[in-house]
């Protein structure tokens, strides 16, 4: 991997990739038990010695990743079609010193220090792979098409059309259509995704790996806990802020079945 292809990683981004894993690591002396044992490893995979882009490139070669970098948040639809080609999309921009353990917008240290973990651990590959193929084949509505076309890359973007972007969203949860459900199911997976039937849950969703206070706000009990089967299609994440309810399952399986019983049932409906 040439890191002259990404001149993103300047040396200030880099400083600030390795302030966040001196603060993770603080994290982990407090609450290990909160994190998938595949994170775990992984984060020493990758970041042992620290943040390097060349050691790190190499080290997402060798399990057979590559990286993309993009401007801002990607639409589920996209970002699954990227994880089944195992590119991990990495985001341009980097958050301020001071929002260190928590970004109010996904950012490099999201992707690379929340989502890039898990990627060493083969049993969580496959079921990302199971997932992002159940999302990417769906057959998709004119509705789910225009939803997709509002999700924009920056914060900045997002807020122009965020009012027609929620009124689509209104919409979708009155009526929601296969697409809107399995792709709700999966980006809440893998951004909060947790196993576990009581405290401490264990974490491997990157928005709560990835953030020492979300894990803080989960051991406070400040975020209502259900299982993964109660979601609703009106339970919409918010990466602005905390999140005040969160869904678990015993195993990862759980979640692809979930999501193949689901269409299963549209499918009865439209044989009907």
């Amino acid at each position: 991997m040439n890191i002259d292809a990404y001149p993103e990683f300047t040396d200030e981004k880099v400083k600030t990739l390795n302030l966040f894993i001196a603060e993770q690591r603080k994290n982990f002396e407090e609450n290990q038990s909160m994190f998938h044992p595949g994170y775990l490893e992984g984060f020493n995979y990758f970041f042992g010695d620290g943040f390097d882009p060349v050691d790190f490139f190499e080290k997402l070669s060798n399990i057979g990743w590559e990286i993309r970098i993009v401007d801002g948040y990607l639409s589920g639809y996209e970002y699954f079609k990227n994880l089944n080609r195992q590119v991990l999309p990495v985001i341009r921009d980097i958050r301020p010193m001071e929002q260190i353990c928590y970004a109010d917008f996904p950012d490099m240290i999201h992707d690379i220090m929340g989502h890039a973990p898990m990627l060493n651990d083969p049993e969580y590959v496959a079921f990302l792979k199971q997932i992002s193929s159940l999302v990417s084949n769906v057959e998709m509505e004119p509705m789910d098409l225009e939803y997709l076309s509002l999700h924009k890359h920056t914060a900045a973007e997002r807020k122009l059309v965020q009012e027609e972007l929620d009124a689509m969203e209104d919409n979708l949860k009155k009526e929601p259509t296969l697409f809107y459900k399995i792709n709700n199911i999966a980006l809440w997976t893998i951004e909060f995704g947790m196993l576990g039937s009581k405290s401490p849950y264990i974490c491997y969703g990157a928005a709560l790996a990835g953030s020492p206070l979300e894990i803080r706000n989960i051991k406070e009990g400040k975020a209502s806990v259900y299982n993964l089967n109660s979601l609703s299609c009106d339970a919409l994440f918010n990466f602005s802020d905390f999140q005040e309810q969160l869904y678990t399952t015993d195993c990862l399986e759980d979640v692809v079945s979930y999501i193949e019983n689901l269409k299963r049932a549209d499918n009865k409906v439209e044989q009907i």
